[in-house]
């Protein structure tokens, strides 16, 4: 039986395990937190739960981050959370000393780990340089969340089902993403079935990009957990191949004939094709040249942030 590991179950690790447990995915699920009151309090109600929604699964309480280390998936989740006014260089300095502390105690792991810790592209390229895991099977919890955003609204002004819409979204998993124009809906195009105006257009962009932000104003003590749980468990779903989708995440993406002077250590959003290794397949999107052109300044300026945050204190 396959396993997978979420370490950090708050608001996110634990609606993830809910949902894991919900669908009966069969898996060995372990959890871990720093704070084993809460956690073991959490194991109890999930354990309840599935007995009452008749769904009940293997689930552990892990006692240390050593035992992750024969786990299939890991899911981090561990971390503070952006609150209003707090400085996104805070919250970096916070939850990389978090991060620094997990991968030397996991060192030993050679599954896949998916990291929802913020900022997610900076904190999977920091995971990165710290462990010797390859590439390929670190990744950033990103553009399945953006996208989903993406859908709410684009079926807010069209009427059409959100599932049945298909739109990308690429780069740094922050205000400067890139939603791309060309949305598919089925074989064929977005456009040709609806006509947004301009300001329609304008509307679903910013709320694309300042989606997280407009919870966060909303909720004050608190970020999403719903919306960012259901992107992990439609990331599991293809690690452990029981899915096959074409998928968003935060990845390194090393060289690409459509991006130019990008360090290729940078890891960011870009849609793939997932398997029980990690990413198999790095799948090219429809970019128009205004696209690529936002891209490639949103992916200078993230590559500028590591390098001050990360490489002037004593990183590699």
């Amino acid at each position: 039986m396959k396993s997978v590991g979420i370490i950090g179950v708050g608001q996110i690790g634990g609606t993830l395990a809910h949902m894991v447990l919900q669908h009966r995915i069969p898996v060995r699920l372990g959890l871990y937190d720093v704070n084993e009151d809460a956690l073991q309090g959490k194991v109890w109600d999930l354990e309840e739960a599935s007995i009452i929604g008749k769904f009940e699964g293997n689930l552990e309480i892990v006692s240390s981050l050593e035992k992750f280390e024969s786990f299939d998936v890991l899911v981090i989740t561990a971390g503070r959370f952006r609150t209003p006014g707090m400085s996104r260089a805070d919250l970096l300095k916070e939850n990389s000393e978090i991060l620094q502390s997990i991968a030397k105690k996991i060192e030993n792991f050679k599954g896949v780990v998916v990291i929802v810790t913020n900022p997610v592209d900076l904190m999977a390229r920091f995971f990165s340089d710290l462990h010797p895991l390859p590439s390929s099977r670190i990744l950033g919890m990103a553009g399945v969340l953006d996208e989903g955003r993406m859908a709410y609204h684009i079926k807010a002004f069209s009427g059409l089902k959100g599932q049945s819409v298909r739109p990308c979204v690429i780069g740094p998993h922050s205000d400067r993403m890139v939603p791309l124009q060309a949305i598919k809906v089925g074989p064929g195009n977005l456009q040709d079935i609806v006509k947004f105006s301009q300001e329609q257009k304008n509307s679903i962009d910013q709320n694309t990009r300042f989606g997280g932000g407009r919870i966060i104003e909303k909720l004050k003590s608190g970020s999403a957990f719903y919306g960012p749980a259901s992107a992990c468990f439609r990331m599991i779903q293809n690690l452990l191949e029981l899915q096959q989708e074409v998928l968003t995440c935060s990845i390194q993406m090393g060289t690409n004939e459509m991006i130019h002077g990008i360090e290729s250590k940078i890891f960011f959003g870009w849609p793939v094709i997932l398997g029980k290794e990690g990413v198999k397949k790095k799948v090219n999107p429809e970019i128009n040249t205004q696209e690529l052109g936002e891209l490639n300044s949103a992916l200078l300026a993230l590559q500028k942030e590591y390098e001050e945050f990360f490489l002037e204190r004593g990183g590699k």
